[in-house]
This record gives C-alpha cells, structure tokens and sequence, in this order.
C-alpha cells in the first residue's frame, strides 16, 4: 500500500499580518494534488493540526472543504485526518458519519481512536490507529469504557473478543478510573491496546504529539509545560509505520518508521533552511517500509538576509532575486536605523521581520564605566549622545550643552 503522510497544514496561518491561505492553496492545488495522481497513492494520512486555530476563519473552512471534496469525488482516495492541539476536535469531526461513506475519516474525539480504520490491499489487511489529540482524562475514559483494564486491575479486554485474565503480560496495572496518567502513560496503554487488538495485522499509527528526541522550532505552540508533556519513542516501536504530526521539521525519531512529515509551509524564520516534504510511505506484504520524501515548493520562499542597512538597500540583484519572497532582515548596524521597516519594503515589499542584531550584539566594556546612578545629568546626556550617534559630543557642543545647562538650572532657582 502506497501512503502519503503529511501533518501540520495550519490553514488560515497569519504569519506577521499576511495571511497564508492563498500560498496554501497554491501548494494544494499545483503539488498535492498533482502528486496522488502521479505516484498512485493510496491513501492520505494527516497527523493534525489541519487549521491554526479552533475558529478558523472562513477562507480556511472553505479550502478544507473543497480538500474533502475533492479528494472524495473527484481523486477516489480516502483519507484519515485527526485533530491536533490548534484545532477543535468536535468542529474537525463534525460530519464525520457523511464523510466515512466516501472514505473519508474525520478523527476529533478520543473515543474514535479505540477502534482502528481498516484497509485492504493484495497482502492484506492494513489497520489504520488514529489518535486524535486531546486531554488525558479523555483518552484514559476512552479506554476505561472498552474494559482495558478493570477497577481492580484484574483484567484486559479489547475489541474483536479479546480477553486475557490475570497475567502479569496483559494486565495493565493502572485504574483508569482515576484521573491520575500523565500523557506518556496515556499513549503507552493505548499503542499496548492496540497491539493486542491488532491481531498480526500490519499497523500505521497515527499521532499529534512531542516525541522525546524532535527538533522543535518557534511556530510550535507547546504542548504542556517543560517536559511534561513528552512521549517516549518505545511507545510507537510495534507499528509497522507511525505517522506523526506536531514538530514543523521533517525529521525521523530514532528509525525510519517513526517520522515527522513537517509543516505544509515554512511558519517561522529560524526554519529557514529546512526544506518541507511530503513524505510516501511503502508497505509491503510482510510490514517492511521503503520512504522517500518528495520536496514542496510554495508560492513564495523564506528568507533570512543579514547585512548592513545601506547595503541591502543598495543592492539591486538582491532586490529582483527576493521581490516576492517573505524576508526577515537582520541589521548589523550599531547606529539607529530610522523608519528602517519602511525603507526595506521599498525594495522587499514583502518583508516581514526586522531585527536588530548589531545593536543587540554591542559589548560594552563595562567594568572601568562609571554606573549610571553615579553620573550627573550632563555626563549622562553624553554618554546617551554616544551610544545614539556612535561618537563623542565635539567641542562645540559640549560647550553648546554646558551653556545651556547653566541656562536650565537658573532657570529653575528663579
């Protein structure tokens, strides 16, 4: 079965007040779609985070829904979307029932991940563990109302007429009655649950979670504070393919099978120089994985230029070469740069970020200064005059200041 796993779409982004909606189409339109045609998938995975936030505006709905649409009626290929920690779940899976009988699956719900999505190929059957991401007291309900594990710890019981009693491999050793997992202790009973209720079957995970071991970047909102809300990579190691969402980087987590497809765009600078994927998963007759990962090319590139200011702006084959690209620039310069965002977008009309760095990155030789609480109002003003013009008050104005000093302070004696 040929899959493609992809996670992280975020429609309705505004990146720095421009919203993103219409380079997301663009990719939509001109890669995704183009590529289930070409290299015959068979089914689309999206491990979350289908729009930046749980009210999406309505450009966002609307683009998804002409996704649903057309993956349903016009391409044929079903889909397995869950819901990551930007969206609501109840909204994503509203319609779900519709949408299941053209093979399309709706996932918001913790309760909808206990029973897995079942597909067919020439080898067999392939079952499809979507958990949709939520709170944990939600998952531990889930698997309380399947009988996992009995108030007095005593039993498993799964779908499909599994029973194990009273051994100590199948008996879980936790009361999920009480409200008491943390979310590392959620997933491993659920991947161990399904497991069990898999019965030798190929398995895909899906997941929209932080995995001990991804590179994070700024564009992720954080699960839980610190590492609370980490889970262990042993969870997913019995799945054939475990397809995660959450972490903007392609990247694998420890072996091949367990991967992060990344972002549909770049939503943050310091991703610049990552390049986004979408990644096509083989699974063959006996559960063996081959990946490969076929790069996107959005409508408008990321880029970070570092420089002075007069530089960059006089720089015209910069200039052409990055008309159209989101720019974020970083100053060397240590003097002020006046109304520098406004000059920049005269010549990158689509810059988005200005920093900074030489301003920021000034040591100053500290220790023979005098404190600021020992100088008097005139030798501050110098100081200040300095550190703004990058150079000492000349003579004349330092008799200029005294004068007019003098001025003030008989000034307020009258």
């Amino acid at each position: 079965m040929r899959i493609l796993h992809t996670a992280d779409w975020h429609l309705g982004r505004l990146f720095y007040n421009e919203h993103l909606t219409t380079d997301q189409a663009h990719i939509l339109d001109h890669q995704f779609f183009p590529l289930l045609k070409e290299e015959q998938i068979d089914l689309v995975v999206l491990s979350g985070d289908v729009f930046d936030r749980s009210v999406p505006p309505i450009e966002a709905i609307e683009l998804w829904d002409s996704v649903l649409h057309r993956l349903a009626f016009s391409e044929n290929i079903p889909m397995v979307a869950i819901s990551g920690n930007h969206d609501s779940g109840p909204r994503l899976a509203m319609g779900h029932s519709a949408w299941e009988t053209h093979g399309i699956h709706l996932l918001g719900h913790a309760h909808q991940g206990i029973n897995p999505i079942s597909f067919q190929d020439a080898y067999g059957q392939l079952d499809v563990w979507a958990l949709p991401y939520g709170e944990v007291r939600d998952m531990q309900s889930a698997l309380n109302r399947q009988g996992v594990v009995n108030s007095d710890n005593s039993s498993y019981k799964g779908n499909d007429e599994i029973s194990v009693v009273g051994t100590a491999e199948c008996a879980l050793g936790v009361d999920t009655n009480k409200y008491n997992w943390t979310i590392a202790d959620a997933y491993e009973h659920w991947s161990y649950y399904a497991k069990r209720c898999s019965k030798g079957h190929r398995s895909l995970c899906m997941a929209h979670a932080f995995v001990a071991g991804g590179a994070e970047s700024e564009s992720e909102r954080p699960l839980l504070v610190g590492g609370s809300g980490q889970v262990p990579t042993t969870v997913f190691k019995d799945f054939t393919y475990t397809a995660l969402g959450h972490l903007h980087r392609p990247q694998r987590i420890g072996v091949d099978h367990i991967r992060y497809s990344g972002s549909l765009l770049t939503y943050s600078f310091d991703e610049v120089g990552y390049s986004k994927s979408f990644t096509i998963v083989d699974i063959d007759g006996k559960g063996a994985t081959t990946i490969s990962e076929i790069p996107i090319v959005g409508r408008r590139q990321f880029v970070s230029l570092t420089g002075y200011f007069d530089d960059l702006l006089a720089d015209e084959s910069l200039h052409t070469r990055h008309h159209n690209d989101y720019v974020e620039v970083r100053l060397l310069d240590t003097a002020p740069v006046v109304d520098g965002m406004c000059r920049l977008r005269k010549v990158f009309p689509y810059c988005m970020r200005l920093e900074l760095v030489g301003r920021m990155e000034v040591v100053r030789d500290t220790t023979g200064a005098k404190r600021f609480k020992e100088l008097n109002e005139k030798d501050l003003f110098a100081q200040f005059a300095k550190e703004a013009r990058n150079e000492e008050l000349s003579q004349e104005e330092l008799e200029y200041m005294e004068g007019l000093w003098h001025r003030v302070l008989r000034e307020e004696e009258a």
